[in-house]
């Protein structure tokens, strides 16, 4: 299992996209959807932690994205349920109106980045390139 930006890659030596998974409403997701380069897929949304918990882990290397707004007052606790969904695989917070406290605690718990909503592709990509290139060393 991976957990650096470099993979193994198919045979042809080209790089395995990293895969971003929303969990959360679907439709939190507009702008995090339109990813898709040669780094980085959209590769769906989940409900919540639990759902993904639930489930098999997607193969190879993937970035949750998760969305504060809908559970903002349960994220430290979801967060604390799942510690290795947090220690394994990178988790950037999308939210409206992050209240400090309540990012400080769930950077404490291991989200590495804070998008305020509405943001832009760009910035997500941004979001996206550093984890990657934190990961890779």
């Amino acid at each position: 299992m991976h957990d650096g930006a470099t993979s193994a890659g198919d045979p042809g030596g080209k790089p395995i996209p990293v895969q971003l998974i929303g969990v959360g409403p679907t439709e939190e997701f507009a702008t995090a959807q339109t990813v898709n380069n040669d780094r980085i897929t959209w590769a769906g949304a989940v409900a919540s932690l639990e759902a993904l918990h639930a489930r098999p882990w997607p193969p190879g290397q993937f970035v949750l994205l998760l969305d504060g707004d809908v559970s903002a007052g349960d994220l430290a606790a979801s967060l604390g349920t799942y510690p290795e969904l947090v220690s394994a695989r990178p988790i950037i917070l999308q939210i409206t109106r992050p209240e400090i406290r309540l990012v400080v605690t769930l950077m404490q718990q291991g989200i590495v980045d804070v998008l305020p909503k509405p943001y832009t592709l760009p910035r997500l990509c941004a979001a996206l390139d550093e984890i990657l290139v934190s990961r890779s060393r």
